[in-house]
């Protein structure tokens, strides 16, 4: 009787080991299917044109997207920079050839998808459209989310936020190197320095030399040379 426990004991440990052997089996099965669906099967790169623009102005942005993995992309998502009050026209959105502006584009995303023309693996394709910057008080740096979607089998998505665009509020600082308070025989250069920091940069610069206030039919350069004999009184503006 003893004997027979024993045995029946041996059997029931048997049997529950190799449930709990099932069960990993199965948990572990379970894991690894999850990492498969999760898995990107395709990144991207892109940039956008222009990078730094004027606060309130309405300007034509141009993105360039790359596929950078192995599986094609048939719908792009370009949103609006998180917290911004950028304004996008649908009305001018421009998908590449063979893809056309989705429905539910508005005026916080425009959406390019195609059936016939997908982006494959290493190619790259543009969309743009016009939009209308925020207004800030301070120079901001913007980051748009570009979400692109392939063909892998229930559709597996790449989120990219590498295309950046700042608003330049703050003037270029101006200065020049010292006139000589006193009279000279020689002629005198006036260099006109410009420094914006991390700003769009210096455009062009406008200078008089008779005191008058200048403007943009003034003359233009960066470099004034004075040779006459006479009082010069320089004004400037970048």
């Amino acid at each position: 009787m003893i004997g027979q426990k024993i045995k029946n004991m041996n059997k029931l440990f048997f049997r529950s080991s190799f449930i709990l052997l099932s069960a990993a089996l199965l948990v572990a099965s379970g894991f690894f299917i999850a990492d498969t669906a999760l898995a990107n099967t395709h990144t991207t790169s892109v940039n956008v044109s222009p990078q730094f623009i004027k606060s309130g102005a309405i300007n034509i942005y141009t993105f360039s997207i790359t596929n950078n993995g192995t599986d094609s992309i048939y719908l792009i998502t370009i949103n609006i920079p998180a917290d911004s009050s950028f304004s996008t026209d649908i009305n001018t959105i421009s998908c590449p050839s063979g893809w056309t502006k989705d429905i539910s584009s508005n005026s916080l995303k425009a959406v390019c998808i195609t059936a016939t023309a997908e982006l494959n693996s290493g190619s790259s394709i543009s969309i743009s459209f016009e939009a209308i910057s925020p207004t800030p008080t301070q120079d901001t740096q913007y980051s748009w989310v570009v979400v692109t979607r392939d063909l892998v089998e229930g559709g597996s998505e790449f989120t990219n936020t590498d295309a950046k665009t700042t608003i330049d509020v703050t003037p270029p600082a101006t200065t020049d190197n010292t006139l000589p308070a006193v009279w000279s025989n020689t002629d005198i250069t006036v260099t006109l320095i410009c420094y914006d920091g991390a700003g769009s940069g210096c455009d062009k610069t406008y200078y008089t030399t008779d005191g008058s206030d200048p403007t943009t039919s003034s003359s233009q350069g960066n470099v004034i040379t004075l040779t006459n004999s006479r009082i010069y009184t320089i004004k400037y503006f970048f």
